[in-house]
């Protein structure tokens, strides 16, 4: 049986890809489903990724016009047969000895019947070319059992600085497919509008012990460059005006008190990265996109709004003058960036 889909969207990453799905090839072909979405590449992405897949059957490969990096993970979300989903970036790698445990601990539920809508595993961020440093990022001291399937009371809380990231969470097929999940195409950062619909959309976890995803930080170009940053502003302003179009109120109503801790506090999540995003660099139209995009917000959505505005921190963005909002983003971004090991 097919445990679990990896969707691998590539585009120009024949320098990384080879090594990504190496990692994959852990003896557990039978319970994998690999399929890597070659994003328009220009280079032998498609060759190398053809070549893997003719020698391991569990590998797939799509090839598709340039749409970036969401339209990837749609395919993948649309083709996939495992019992999870997980996004695989090209130039990154997972742990095989976490890989392996994830697995068995995924089989062993399911034989149970007993399957969490969502699986949650640390991972750890690796400077480019140094395994020997890595920071490693974790849930497992908020969680009140390890390895069992709970609700969300069984993480009630998490510290203020700690968000979910995609890396750590592969999340039940049936629940995206059944929901219709589908991202932002041509955009950065849609990985935000993922974990916010996984979230909202899963009533269990359960957390694995070992760390799985290898997230290699430092290269040239990444997303989470200060240079693209500056850059993609608009990118993030568009992920959350996605996610804010995705809940209503009623919908809110409706959830436990500990999935309405998580909802409002990865809402606090995207408005801060917003805030982060727009004044990293100077500029008084970015100051205005970044106002208006908080106007819309409260106009379409106003009891969210209002809920976002008052259980939320978000009072903390707003404090700060707007003339002083970029020296506090660059000191900002050099103590997030230390603690997430990216330098």
């Amino acid at each position: 049986m097919k445990l679990l889909s990896i969707v691998i969207p590539s585009y120009n990453s024949e320098r990384y890809l080879k090594q990504c799905l190496e990692s994959l090839l852990v003896g557990h072909d039978e319970e994998l489903d690999v399929i890597v979405v070659n994003d328009g590449s220009t280079d032998n992405t498609s060759k190398l990724a053809h070549e893997f897949a003719d020698k391991h059957p569990f590998v797939r490969v799509i090839d598709k016009d340039n749409a970036g990096h969401g339209s990837g993970v749609n395919i993948g979300m649309d083709l996939a047969t495992g019992l999870y989903f997980k996004i695989l970036d090209s130039d990154d790698l997972l742990d095989r000895e976490g890989l392996i445990h994830l697995l068995e601990l995924m089989k062993k539920n399911h034989e149970s019947q007993n399957d969490p809508d969502l699986y949650l595993a640390d991972y750890r961020s690796y400077p480019e070319g140094d395994d020997s440093y890595n920071t490693q990022i974790s849930f497992l001291e908020h969680m009140k059992k390890l390895e069992e399937v709970v609700g969300w009371d069984g993480l009630p809380r998490i510290k203020f600085g700690d968000f979910f990231m995609i890396h750590m969470c592969y999340v039940r097929t049936a629940v995206l497919k059944e929901n219709n999940v589908h991202l932002l195409e041509r955009t950065f950062y849609e990985d935000n509008q993922f974990m916010f619909l996984a979230i909202k959309y899963s009533n269990t976890l359960c957390y694995s012990t070992l760390p799985v995803y290898k997230y290699t930080v430092g290269r040239k170009g990444q997303s989470i460059s200060l240079e693209n940053m500056a850059k993609k502003y608009e990118h993030q302003h568009r992920v959350l005006h996605e996610v804010i179009d995705s809940i209503t109120f009623e919908e809110y109503k409706k959830m436990n008190k500990h999935l309405k801790w998580h909802i409002r506090h990865d809402l606090f999540k995207m408005s801060m990265l917003n805030y982060f995003y727009t004044y990293i660099a100077k500029g008084k139209e970015r100051h205005r996109k970044y106002k208006s995009l908080f106007r819309y917000f409260k106009k379409s959505n106003p009891k969210m709004y209002h809920i976002w505005k008052y259980r939320t921190s978000s009072i903390l963005l707003w404090i700060v003058i707007p003339a002083l909002r970029h020296t506090f983003m660059k000191i900002g971004y050099n103590l997030f960036a230390e603690k997430k090991g990216w330098k």
